[in-house]
């Protein structure tokens, strides 16, 4: 039943112009019957009627102001959701389809509905951003991890601990591509890889990045430069 009255309490204050004209004298009426009420329950009721409605009214509040810097703003939503990730939640998003059950012209109900989209679109953009961000943070330490390992053979056996574990993920191995593309170019590594298999080094085996690996670590002295680019 609680849950039902706040949802019906959302519907309402959705009109925010008209709340705002009337929600101060709800207040101090809530406030009056409660101070005269005698029966302690219904003076409870009037205390929390007030309390909820107050929630409520703060959440429509923050969403309205959201929807607003958005209407404001068309062109930077992007950069309004790298600001507000936080504040687009699914509150917001319930709040966006009450004020769409408002309209009774279609053409407004679609362009809420074009917005809801848009909105959604950008969310997803900028998680799947901050994911990515993140997981190559976490390969990056992994690397700095592996090149400083006291020798050749412990960086090697740090890597096949890492696929071992199922950890030596595609971030990692785009970090030791990447290192290896610029080191390659060096003369005693082409030498070394005319020495082995060449079809090896096309593959992204634990195998393929142990040996690419040890070449680096045996005969160049790889600069942190070569991975400062992918961050």
């Amino acid at each position: 039943m609680r849950s039902l009255e706040l949802r019906n309490g959302e519907k309402y204050l959705v009109f925010r112009e008209e709340w705002n004209k009337y929600k101060e004298s709800f207040y101090t009426r809530c406030k009056t019957r409660a101070d005269r009420e005698t029966d302690p329950t219904m003076k409870q009721r009037l205390i929390s009627l007030a309390s909820n409605v107050n929630k409520i009214d703060e959440a429509m509040e923050k969403h309205d102001e959201l929807l607003m810097e958005i209407q404001d703003n068309p062109t930077d939503l992007d950069a309004i959701v790298a600001k507000r990730r936080k504040d687009f939640t699914g509150d917001f998003f319930r709040f966006l389809a009450l004020l769409s059950e408002t309209y009774d012209n279609l053409e407004d109900r679609d362009g809420v509905a074009r917005l809801v989209a848009k909105c959604m679109s950008a969310v997803s953009a900028f998680d799947k951003t901050l994911e990515s961000l993140e997981t190559l943070d976490a390969a990056q330490a992994k690397f700095d991890d592996i090149l400083n390992s006291s020798s050749v053979d412990a960086a090697c056996e740090k890597i096949k601990s890492l696929a071992k574990a199922k950890e030596l993920d595609s971030s990692l191995i785009l970090l030791i591509n990447s290192a290896w593309a610029t080191a390659k170019e060096s003369t005693s590594v082409k030498n070394e890889i005319l020495k082995s298999d060449s079809q090896l080094w096309q593959q992204h085996s634990p195998q393929a990045m142990t040996m690419k690996l040890r070449i680096l670590m045996l005969y160049t002295r790889l600069p942190r430069s070569c991975t400062n680019g992918l961050r």
